[in-house]
């Protein structure tokens, strides 16, 4: 596998607006990362900002397109991207670090790195995967949001961000490549709050279900106090933090 190609940018609206720009323009090659020291207008699931300080986290953007993409799907892709994350900050922590479906990172209960990824289509195949990455390497102060945290405030002195970009880099080639790894098994073993009664947000009503694990499709399988089972779809059911 080739090295990446890395633009490092210093500030952007979004790395992931830039990627597709790329794209449009046809200026991109197969592995290119775009790294940004800011975005401006940073987006995470449900359309949410992501709140990041100028040089103080790791925010980039990852465009793919075949062959690597050959016989993925959006959630194998979304797989794959969680757990390369998340493997990458277990070693740099030595701690326990999980995967809060769908693809946020937890340490400590709290939210490190978050993903957002978008797809373009050629028929029933995915053309082109942009795969936008940020996590809390350095900021401390995040205001009112009490469910983050970042590296540095759990280790302490930290690493340069093009080597946290490199590594996440090779990660996420070792689980897209192994198509005939079934992914998923490290996915559920690593799944937070599995086999706890959690508390489940369905459309604004909190549940108290048992997580089960995430199955094939990346659906939630739950089970409530009656003993009934549900498959729960993304985005209108969030698993919410232990303490919130």
């Amino acid at each position: 596998m080739k090295r990446p190609r890395i633009l490092h940018i210093t500030e952007v609206s979004s790395t992931n607006d830039m990627a597709k720009s790329l794209l449009r323009n046809e200026n991109s090659d197969a592995w290119d990362v775009i790294l940004a020291d800011h975005q401006t207008q940073g987006r995470g699931q449900r359309e949410n900002v992501w709140i990041s300080s100028p040089g103080q986290n790791l925010t980039m953007s990852i465009i793919l397109r075949s062959p690597i993409l050959l016989g993925q799907t959006p959630w194998r892709i979304s797989m794959a991207t969680a757990l390369s994350i998340r493997d990458l900050m277990a070693s740099e922590t030595n701690a326990e670090c999980y995967v809060k479906w769908p693809n946020d990172i937890i340490l400590a209960d709290k939210k490190i790195a978050g993903v957002l990824i978008e797809n373009i289509w050629s028929g029933e195949s995915i053309k082109y995967s942009i795969i936008g990455i940020g996590i809390n390497l350095r900021q401390r102060d995040f205001g009112k949001v009490k469910t983050a945290i970042s590296l540095c405030e759990f280790i302490g002195e930290i690493r340069d961000v093009k080597f946290y970009c490199e590594r996440l880099f090779l990660n996420l080639c070792h689980y897209l490549q192994c198509l005939n790894i079934p992914i998923i098994h490290d996915y559920n073993r690593y799944l937070y709050r599995v086999h706890e009664t959690s508390c489940v947000d369905f459309n604004g009503i909190k549940l108290p279900d048992e997580i089960m694990g995430v199955n094939e499709e990346g659906q939630l399988m739950t089970r409530d106090m009656n003993g009934i089972e549900s498959l729960r779809n993304h985005p209108e059911t969030r698993v919410l933090y232990r303490n919130p």
